[in-house]
């Protein structure tokens, strides 16, 4: 049976991490089981999460495992076959994965175009020791459009198996996403934008204990596991999308928090978009300690009018179990521009309207801190009842950013308040189901 692929939007996690705005969707999250899809070897299963693997699948309620694979095993789960469109922009395959294997083991994701004469063909790193927690990966399909092909997730064990792998939300979109850092920090406050990981352990999300108290700017940033010390052996990279490199005396500058194994260490890697391109080391390896938040800056003139990716990436030996890397506040500016959208300092408190306004289950409340400040946020109902507390904690001076879920709560209209020292204000916000 063909598949082809169908132009509308899916609410989901994998359309939610891989773009802003994909164009042509095909999303396979095995909500409905197998389908057409098979296992060329055994051992693969659709379902729940089993005693090795997650606490959880990555959306919905089930998902393809192999928890855990026996020695020696070489089995893929193959797809039905997918019509891959002719003419489509940066199309692109992309994924939620988890795994903790032998380091002697390894997956792989694979393709092979329908015609008797062709052969499996690896378009992915090796996914091998321990990737921690569900993390996106993405993978450049625009050599094979037009093609109808299959796709494959192959593990290779050897003489130790027991390891895990599991995958979700699988989809194929197309669309361009292409930042500006020039314009505007990424600051991981919409989620990946198209920013993967490929080795694991990376999240984007509020840090958490044992990391930085909060992200250097608005509630999110990226991390090596945000709640908890990072995992042994790992090899990880935190990619971004490709983007333009100015001609300006170009520095890449950021923000940062770790606090590593003393042979532990992070490093800035920067690739050209070109299929001869390798990676490339542009800083200093950072370990073992600066639990503060510090920026950093890197002279990007030999890059200069190219496209770019570039990457965090994370070398770990054993045992592991310290705190990590955090990265916030991505951006590039001439040499001479002395400005920096993610250091300005406010001038006076302010509290914006909320976004979205209405909302569904999440909205996001900002504000201005002109100097640092024990923050609480409230909300309350239209009878002057508190529903909640969202934030109770001292905060530093700048631009902030809290998450409200309503959870199980009604539609309906309802009160924000924020108070600062001496800076109180409310708004409005009507959560419709």
């Amino acid at each position: 049976m063909k598949i082809s692929l169908i132009f509308v939007i899916i609410a989901c996690s994998c359309i939610v991490a891989f773009g802003q705005i994909p164009d042509t969707v095909w999303l396979e999250d095995w909500e409905s089981g197998w389908g057409d899809w098979y296992a060329s070897g055994g051992v693969w299963e659709i379902g729940v999460p089993g005693p090795l693997g997650p606490d959880s699948v990555c959306s919905g309620y089930y998902c393809a495992k192999l928890d855990p694979y026996p020695e020696n095993t070489s089995t893929k789960l193959i797809s039905p076959l997918i019509e891959l469109p002719s003419s489509a922009e940066n199309l692109r395959l992309g994924f939620w994965h988890w795994f903790d294997t032998y380091h002697l083991d390894q997956g792989q994701i694979e393709i092979k175009i329908d015609h008797p004469d062709s052969d499996w063909v690896a378009i992915s790193e090796p996914f091998h020791l321990s990737g921690g927690q569900w993390t996106p990966y993405l993978i450049s399909l625009e050599v094979y459009m037009g093609e109808t092909v299959r796709l494959a997730f192959h593990i290779n064990s050897g003489g130790h198996g027991g390891g895990v792998w599991y995958t979700d939300d699988l989809c194929v979109i197309s669309g361009e996403y292409v930042p500006d850092l020039a314009l505007e920090p990424e600051n991981f406050e919409n989620g990946w934008n198209d920013w993967y990981a490929s080795g694991g352990v990376w999240d984007i999300g509020p840090p958490d204990s044992p990391g930085p108290e909060e992200a250097f700017s608005g509630v999110r940033c990226a991390g090596t596991v945000l709640a908890g010390g990072y995992p042994r052996l790992i090899n990880s990279r935190l990619v971004s999308p490709p983007f333009y490199v100015p001609n300006d005396e170009p520095l890449l500058k950021f923000w940062h928090w770790f606090h590593n194994r003393y042979d532990d260490y992070g490093v800035v890697e920067i690739k050209i978009e070109h299929p001869d391109s390798d990676w490339v080391e542009i800083s200093d390896h950072f370990n073992p300690s600066s639990q503060v938040w510090t920026r950093y800056q890197i002279e990007l003139d030999s890059f200069a009018g190219e496209f770019v990716r570039i990457a965090f990436r994370f070398d770990v030996g054993s045992p592991g179990n310290f705190p990590g890397w955090y990265v916030d506040s991505v951006t590039i500016h001439p040499t001479d521009d002395i400005s920096d959208n993610a250091e300005s300092i406010p001038l006076a408190f302010k509290l914006f309207d909320n976004y979205p306004n209405p909302f569904n289950s999440q909205t996001i409340i900002q504000y201005n801190l002109a100097e640092p400040s024990r923050v609480k946020i409230e909300v309350y109902d239209l009878m002057g009842r508190s529903v909640t507390s969202i934030l109770d904690k001292y905060q530093s001076v700048g631009h902030k950013q809290a998450i409200w879920d309503a959870g199980d709560l009604p539609s309906g209209l309802y009160l924000y308040r924020i108070q600062a020292g001496d800076f109180r204000q409310a708004g409005k916000m009507l959560l419709l189901r």
